[in-house]
Parts: structure tokens; C-alpha cells; sequence
């Protein structure tokens, strides 16, 4: 009988060198910058999502971002050109850049909403068709207040990346001062 031997490489996780290097690079304080993106992806998710409920006697409808559409358009841009700019900054170790990008988005996202929450409060909405003695009502979907909630999320992480950024300069400022010898 002939005994053959093979060769049975050891088991390993290939995976786990890079896994312990993305726990070293990614501390407890510099996963607070990721609200920005969260926040972001919370409010591309909630762009899809009905923002509004119409009724009209019997009549009921949702309505989404896309649904919606007009100004709604700039919550979607601003959105993606948050993320986008995150990323970007963010693979070249530079997050504090992408700070102005998201504050002007999420503020020209909370006016666009605002603004259209206005024009149909006051009757001036091209959706709206004269119901004649009718009521109209309007009930505030999950998407309006989960995009809200997103933007004002992309605020608080921007919060903390100002914090990180200033700490990081301390640092710096702390470690190439060159102590002075006391006479």
C-alpha cells in the first residue's frame, strides 16, 4: 500500500493583517467624522422615500424626492456632492477640506425643503389641483423627516471634524516647538 502525503496548507485569515490595520487607523475619535457620510447616506436613502402625504376626499397619494421633483432636485445634489467631497478629502487625510462643502449643502438642502414646505402651505404648489370645496391635507412622511434628520447629522459630524482638526494642529504645534535650554 502506498501512502501518499499531501500537502495541506495551514489555515489562516489572510484577512486579519488588514483588518488590525484599519482598527489602528480608525480610533474612537476619528469614527465621530463618519457622521457626515451617515448623515448623507440617511439622506439619499430618505430622498426615495414618500416626504409627503396628500389627500383629497377618497383620494390618497405619496409623494417622493423624485415625485416631487422641481427644487427638490438641489436635496439630491447637495447629497451626492457631500459624499463625494468626504470621500475625496478624506482619501487625501485632509476631512477638515470637506467641511465648507457639507455646511453649504446641507444648508442649500434644509432651504430647498423649506422653501417648498412654504410654497405648499401657501397654496402655491403646480401639484395642487383646486379641489373646489374640498380639503386638502398634508401629512409629513418618513422621508422629510429622515432627510431632515440626515442633514442636521452631516452638521454634528462636521462639528467634530473642526475638533479633530484643531487638536491635530495642537499636536503638530506641540511636537516641532523645540524646547528652549534654562540658562
Amino acid at each position: 500500500m502506498v501512502c501518499l502525503n499531501y500537502y495541506q496548507p495551514q489555515k489562516t485569515n489572510t484577512f486579519l493583517p488588514l483588518t488590525q490595520k484599519l482598527i489602528v487607523s480608525v480610533d474612537k475619535e476619528d469614527k465621530r467624522i463618519f457622521l457626515t457620510p451617515a448623515g448623507a447616506m440617511i439622506a439619499l436613502i430618505c430622498f426615495f422615500l414618500p416626504w409627503v402625504k396628500v389627500s383629497c376626499g377618497r383620494t390618497t397619494r405619496s409623494l417622493s424626492g423624485p415625485d416631487i421633483g422641481g427644487i427638490f432636485w438641489l436635496v439630491l445634489i447637495a447629497t451626492l456632492v457631500m459624499m463625494a467631497a468626504f470621500f475625496f478629502f478624506r482619501k487625501k487625510n485632509q476631512p477638515e477640506k470637506s467641511r465648507y462643502v457639507a455646511i453649504v449643502g446641507s444648508v442649500i438642502a434644509l432651504a430647498a425643503i423649506y422653501i417648498k414646505y412654504i410654497s405648499v402651505a401657501y397654496g402655491q404648489n403646480s401639484l395642487l389641483v383646486k379641489a373646489g370645496t374640498k380639503v386638502v391635507r398634508f401629512n409629513v412622511q418618513i422621508g422629510a423627516i429622515g432627510a431632515i434628520l440626515g442633514f442636521i447629522l452631516i452638521l454634528i459630524g462636521e462639528v467634530y471634524i473642526k475638533t479633530l482638526h484643531k487638536r491635530k494642529q495642537t499636536k503638530l504645534k506641540s511636537k516641532t516647538q523645540i524646547p528652549q535650554e534654562v540658562e
